[in-house]
């Protein structure tokens, strides 16, 4: 690489980077003028790279600039021309102004007069699961009535109604957002980077060696062994046959109709974080719980965090209801500190599982479906869904993973690589039987609970060790990688023992979630492959060569993928809150880590003629992954995940 390629690209990496620190400043810099001087500065410069490098010639590379110059320049007009603010409406009683965020009150183009507003909640539960307001808009030549809710926005001409917030006299507070030019500019800049990052991937698969097998699987992705412990003798128990009787009975368990036997084992694994109670089955534990309230709340059978241990003088693993008491008091919240540090997030999830218990005592948390109305679930979904709990296939998962990857590791000194490739692919099956089974049992992909996402970049990595096993075998790298997924895996099965009971907040309660995190989560794998691919290049020179490969071949569909999970979040930031980019740590990481994996794909830093130098590049961009994905998780912002 020249001298002055490797300063431009120091030069580049490190404006990258700044945008980064920007995470760590006051969220008062993004209005600031010289903020807005900034992206000025940098819409000039792209627009002078498209002239000088004269990139009209190359339509799809044009494509891919203008998309960057529309999203800049568009995030430019919104900047400048829009405004934002708070319409509080009281039932019955028109308005028709609203007040901006610097406190100044602004015409509506017509008059809004709140019909009614209410909570939707979940069946059985005292969760909304939405926020409906229902206003009549009358204007200049014509009223209409709007629906507004979570997710769902009403229309004034150019202005934007979002459900926000409501008070305690049945009144409603929406967010009004008017953005009539910037908001265009945007989303042709997503249409374009779309359309034009697909024509360079499949143009790339169609030159690309062994193309045939590779696009077909690569155009699949466009479009611990734990076992359960007893802890202790167990109380007073229903008999078995009473909690046989109740295992397929079905009940309002987390805001939804399930099999009495998934909420048992849900509930079971989240107090206790085992299977079985003192040899109890789950269905027998907690319907023993339902029957013998009294005698079960002085038995030890909540999990305690070992860090409460000592100061709650604990002996063991569990804890009783009545051990947490004393003299009246809760003695955890005698530890409390605010809300800062380990320990007091052990306290809060230690009293989640002393809540859960509450609610079940009290009748709130599993009911029997007493609304005729409320839709049932089919005999084969109840039958596939205790089977599911059953066998654990995330656990089977996992193990058939690490027997695959020693096979592999073992085909490099035998001659089984055909049946390698086959465990392989039949892994790869069983992760898509599992995925699909679990997406059907939840009614939405299940991609919300931190498990559920381990699982899936486990699912993910075998999808690409199927491709590289079939396009280009190589023993070691299938068992590193069969590794990966195998402890991806095991996570996700240590992650269910702590299942998430609580139904989703109403705003992900929608597809966007779905598009936006498997994309999102797609590329995070992709491009996070390439570090241990590098590392393995750098430190054997032998596959250096094969390496830079691989790793050149994941950075394109990794980088595409990204900037389509970012665009997914900004279209459902702006039908949720109005507003398509907010600056939040977790976004700006984001964008800091697509830009620097697309350096790489850059034609003017030539660094595909260094080998050595790519490799290097590729360990210090996964740092920026760390910091995306577990990073920002310690600074405010709405992404945060702990």
């Amino acid at each position: 690489m020249l001298r002055s390629d490797r300063i431009s690209l120091f030069i580049v990496v490190s404006m990258v980077l700044a945008i980064g620190a920007t995470s760590f400043m006051p969220v008062s810099i993004y209005s600031s003028g010289w903020w807005t001087a900034f992206g000025c500065l940098t819409l000039i410069v792209l627009i002078y790279a498209i002239v000088v490098k004269r990139l009209y010639s190359r339509i799809t590379v044009f494509m891919i600039h203008i998309s960057l110059v529309c999203m800049i320049a568009g995030g430019i007009v919104t900047a400048l021309t829009s405004y934002r603010g708070m319409l509080h409406l009281v039932p019955g009683v028109p308005a028709d102004t609203f007040t901006d965020m610097d406190g100044r009150s602004r015409q509506l183009p017509a008059t809004v007069t709140l019909l009614s507003f209410r909570q939707q909640m979940y069946p059985g539960m005292r969760m909304p699961n939405d926020f409906i307001s229902e206003v009549m808009v009358d204007g200049d030549e014509r009223s209409d009535t709007l629906r507004i809710s979570i997710n769902k926005i009403g229309r004034i001409g150019a202005y934007r109604l979002y459900q926000t917030s409501y008070d305690d006299k049945g009144g409603s507070i929406l967010t009004v957002s008017h953005d009539p030019w910037g908001i265009g500019f945007v989303y042709l800049g997503f249409l374009l980077f779309a359309i034009s990052g697909l024509i360079l991937i499949c143009r790339k698969l169609i030159t690309a060696r062994g193309s045939r097998k590779l696009g077909k699987l690569t155009g699949i992705l466009l479009v611990s062994i734990i076992f359960g412990t007893n802890n202790g003798e167990a109380s007073r128990a229903v008999p078995q046959c009473v909690a046989d009787s109740l295992a397929r009975e079905q009940v309002l368990f987390g805001g939804k109709a399930v099999p009495f036997a998934t909420a048992a084992t849900l509930l079971t694994n989240k107090l206790t974080g085992t299977d079985r109670v003192g040899g109890l089955s789950a269905e027998t534990f907690v319907a023993s719980l339902l029957y013998f309230p009294e005698d079960w709340a002085s038995e030890r059978v909540i999990k305690v965090p070992k860090s409460l241990r000592i100061p709650l003088g604990v002996k063991g693993q569990y804890v009783s209801v009545k051990d947490l008491y004393c003299q009246g008091r809760y003695r955890p919240q005698l530890l409390y500190q605010g809300g800062e540090g380990r320990l007091d997030r052990d306290i809060l999830q230690l009293d989640e599982r002393v809540m859960l218990l509450a609610d079940l005592w009290n009748g709130e948390l599993i009911q029997p479906v007493m609304d005729p109305q409320l839709d049932m679930r089919p005999s084969l979904s109840v039958e596939a869904e205790i089977l599911f709990y059953h066998l654990k296939p995330v656990r089977l998962l996992f193990i058939f993973c690490i027997i695959v990857a020693f096979t592999a590791f073992l085909s490099i000194f035998v001659h089984i690589e055909r049946l390698v490739k086959v465990c392989v692919v039949v892994t790869l099956l069983g992760g898509v039987v599992i995925f699909c089974w679990r997406w059907w049992l939840e009614g939405m992909m299940p991609l919300v609970a931190m498990y559920d996402i381990m699982a899936f970049i486990g699912y993910v990595i075998m999808l690409i060790t199927t491709v590289i096993a079939l396009r280009e075998y190589s023993g070691l790298l299938i068992g590193i990688l069969m590794l990966c997924s195998g402890f991806m895996l095991i996570v996700a099965w240590i992650g269910m023992k702590d299942p998430v009971i609580t139904p989703v907040l109403p705003v992900l309660a929608t597809p966007w979630l779905s598009i936006h995190v498997s994309l999102v989560m797609i590329s995070y794998t992709l491009l996070g492959l390439t570090m241990p691919f590098s590392l393995i290049g750098l430190f054997v020179r032998s596959l250096r060569t094969k390496m830079m490969s691989l790793s050149d071949m994941l950075l394109l569909p990794g980088v595409y993928l990204l900037g389509m999970g970012i665009i997914a979040g900004a279209m459902w930031a702006n039908v949720s809150w109005g507003r398509y980019w907010a600056w939040d740590p977790k976004e700006t990481w984001a964008l800091v880590t697509m830009l620097l994996y697309a350096i790489p794909l850059h034609k003017s830093f030539k660094m595909q003629n260094s080998p050595r130098l790519l490799l290097i590049y590729l360990i210090f961009a996964f740092l920026s992954i760390l910091m995306t994905y577990i990073g920002v998780n310690h600074l405010p912002s709405l992404h945060t995940y702990q």
